[in-house]
């Protein structure tokens, strides 16, 4: 029993982990931070290695080219003798006229398209699981070679700018977020800069999961059980 309610606290604790990223793009490149509880994971850009990394880059590199080598050449000696025995069997043998590959059957299109509502339902439910602690979006408006040009642009995505906010809003869970854009009277190259923090807990993500695993199935086997009546009843 104690074992058991070890295991459950243990699994509950599982549950409450927060893990996310944070991806960022600007003028530096495109960054992307993995979190798992406090600890951040650079995974781009790949820190710069030291000459001794290096060296031994470059040694396991000529290590793995000479084993390619060497199995390659060891490929084309075991397909010269498949060969051989091959046009010694042809020799003795009329080959048999091959049989024609048919394609795989396709499953029920009815079935992908009970499916479609769920599978909306399910993204929808995504609002649950995800949550949005940053959405900054800001957009530079190159001002040359058209600078009217550019002003209309930015009035067109000042007035757009509520309805993107509605949007963001009702489908998704933020705490922080900024969407704008200016005009830089000075450029001829429009300029964005995005970062994006995503967490999400595991116990949240396991439920959201099982639930979209059994809804699909539901419809599934109620597919599967329409079928089987229709069957009995064109047999009667």
């Amino acid at each position: 029993m104690k074992v058991l309610l070890i295991i459950l606290i243990v699994l509950l604790l599982i549950g409450f982990i927060r893990f996310g990223g944070t991806v960022e793009y600007s003028s530096e490149g495109l960054t992307v931070l993995v979190k798992i509880l406090c600890f951040n994971i650079k995974v781009l850009p790949r820190p710069e290695k030291t000459p001794e990394q290096q060296a031994a880059d470059e040694e396991k590199k000529k290590k793995a080219e000479e084993k390619k080598k060497k199995a390659e050449a060891k490929r084309k000696a075991k397909e010269e003798k498949r060969k051989a025995k091959a046009e010694k069997k042809a020799q003795k043998k009329k080959k048999q006229p091959e049989e024609d590959k048919k394609p795989k059957k396709g499953g029920s299109l009815q079935l992908i398209l009970k499916m479609i509502p769920a599978a909306l339902e399910t993204l929808g439910d995504l609002k649950n699981v995800l949550r949005f602690d940053e959405l900054y979006v800001h957009y530079t408006i190159a001002g040359q070679p058209d600078p009217a040009g550019a002003a209309r642009q930015y009035g067109m995505i000042c007035a757009g700018g509520g309805a993107v906010t509605a949007l963001l809003e009702n489908n998704l869970r933020i705490r922080k977020r900024e969407v704008s854009a200016w005009v830089d009277f000075t450029t001829t190259e429009a300029l964005v800069y995005v970062r994006l923090t995503i967490t999400m807990s595991v116990g949240r993500l396991l439920r959201f999961v099982v639930a979209a695993g059994i809804k699909f199935l539901r419809i599934y086997l109620a597919d599967r059980q329409e079928k089987k009546h229709k069957s009995k009843q064109e047999g009667q």
